[in-house]
């Protein structure tokens, strides 16, 4: 049926193409990232082969992995944290976990490896979402166009993240968009589906997604007392689900300069958004009042620009951390980029077919070959060593503990490295003696770090027998009595007895 909003179909091969670019761009990430990463096998530590990686890049995407394996191994969600026993955690996003577990066991796949495609997937997906959601609040399909591309060139790393990891933060993206584009086309139904799912898989940008709802509707003069339904519902499911650690939920809605390293101050938004996509937000915003555009595409961006600026300025965000709001400050500049890249296109556009209908539009085309040419330029670079991607684990590291499942079974303490410690568990589902500040972070991470420094055989036997553990991994071989090789292939396994 071909109507008013019906796309040509060259808009539906340029839409196509858009989303095969989106899945290649962020897939190839792991199929062949052609920059520095860190690799704790490596000497030096830092890796610049070009080679596939098939596994989780992200400390917090082996955490998440975790809990979703707990999942499917036990059939139920839980505050207990996977990698440790006697450890527990705060389940601030049991959808995400919930939808990875059911992910995995419909497809059948290997979470392990399987989860290396989930990225692009989803960066697919929200590239998808933005078009929907700039297509229908601005009726252009081209500003959707230019929103998605403005949006794939944002800047990842380890700290701020983005759309290379599959983690709460980039998964809830679709359902941001999703649930305005749903929203504007009156589908109620479906925009209250995402906007529950967003309480349960990133709750922290529920609370955004209700500001800008009230901005919205303020703005429009429609804020009545039935709109109070999404925010008293948003309140009343947190608090249901999370009483019994709602005190210490709290301290998770105040973030300090602790909350991350300390150089998280490094980032600026023309080094990681771009001088020319930030000059063009700017034009952009020009745009937005002399062409009487929804003002309340202003909001997101203002929201997370306050608070960046209370970071700087009083040392703390609320709601969500630094990183987080930088990152969604620009998705918010995303739209205004694309407003002011269409209309200056638009200007040049008029300006040249008076003289030339084909020349104006070999003009257009050579200008977007050059902005998004600049803009794509090392987009796989990251300029600080401190945030590089990490290969937590390699092949080898994966067979040794498959082979250890096989043999030892499920449920073991085992000590392991730091790199290593993050793959025990969803490989193995074993635990480990502490896992290193991130998402699931607990344990004494000095003791296993000691383990792994000293020499002394005495003091390796002592710091195994206070935490009752029989089962050593190891990348060097360890002549210590006591310790028998069981798994002779590198890297070693060896079983400690007194």
């Amino acid at each position: 049926m071909r109507g008013k909003e019906t796309i040509p179909y060259f808009r539906e091969i340029l839409l196509v193409a858009l989303l095969a670019f989106s899945f290649l761009l962020v897939y190839n990430v792991h199929y062949a990232y052609p920059y520095k990463y860190y690799d704790p096998n490596l000497l030096g530590f830092v890796g610049t082969k070009v080679e596939p990686y098939s596994f989780p890049i992200h400390a917090d995407e082996w955490e998440h992995l975790a809990q979703a394996i707990y999942l499917i191994e036990n059939g139920k969600l839980t505050t207990i944290n996977p990698y440790m026993k006697n450890a527990g955690h705060i389940p601030m996003e049991p959808g995400f976990h919930a939808f990875v577990a059911q992910f995995f066991t419909l497809t059948g796949t290997d979470p392990i490896t399987g989860f290396q495609y989930l990225p692009a997937v989803f960066a697919a997906i929200s590239v998808l979402a933005i078009m929907l959601f700039s297509w229908t609040l601005l009726s252009n399909f081209y500003i959707g166009i230019l929103s998605s591309l403005f949006f794939l060139a944002i800047r990842n790393n380890n700290d701020l993240t983005g759309i290379w990891f599959l983690l709460p933060l980039t998964f809830s993206i679709f359902l941001v968009y999703m649930f305005f584009y749903s929203f504007f086309k009156s589908y109620r139904l479906l925009a209250a589906f995402f906007y529950f799912a967003s309480i349960f898989i990133y709750p922290l940008v529920t609370i955004i997604v209700t500001l800008l709802l009230a901005i919205y509707l303020a703005s429009k003069r429609r804020l009545s007392l039935h709109y109070l339904f999404f925010p008293a519902a948003a309140i009343l499911g947190i608090a249901v689900f999370f009483w019994d650690d709602f005190a210490r939920i709290q301290r998770f809605l105040i973030f300090t300069a602790s909350w991350a390293d300390k150089y998280y101050l490094d980032y600026s938004l023309i080094s990681i958004y771009g001088t020319m996509a930030l000059l063009l937000a700017f034009i952009g915003i020009f745009f937005v009042f002399r062409k009487k555009i929804d003002k309340s595409l202003l909001a997101l961006p203002a929201i997370c620009l306050v608070l960046v600026a209370s970071q700087y300025a009083f040392g703390f965000t609320v709601f969500m951390p630094y990183q987080r709001a930088l990152y969604y400050l620009m998705l918010g500049l995303v739209p205004l980029s694309a407003i002011g890249t269409f209309f200056i296109f638009k200007e040049v556009y008029d300006f040249v077919e008076k003289s030339s209908k084909p020349l104006s539009i070999i003009t257009i085309i050579l200008f977007s070959l050059t902005l998004f040419a600049g803009l794509f330029y090392s987009y796989y670079a990251i300029g600080s060593e401190k945030h590089l991607i990490v290969h937590f684990v390699s092949q080898d590291d994966v067979a040794a503990l498959k082979w250890l499942k096989a043999n030892y079974g499920k449920g073991n303490t085992i000590m392991a490295d730091i790199f290593v410690a993050y793959a025990v568990y969803p490989v193995s589902q074993n635990q480990i003696t502490a896992v290193p500040f991130s998402n699931l972070g607990a344990g004494d991470v000095n003791s296993m770090e000691k383990f792994y420094n000293e020499a002394d055989c005495k003091q390796k036997e002592s710091a195994l027998l206070q935490q009752n553990i029989k089962i050593v991994y190891s990348k060097i071989e360890l002549n210590c009595k006591g310790f028998r090789k069981v798994y002779a292939k590198w890297p070693y396994l060896y079983e400690f007895s007194r």
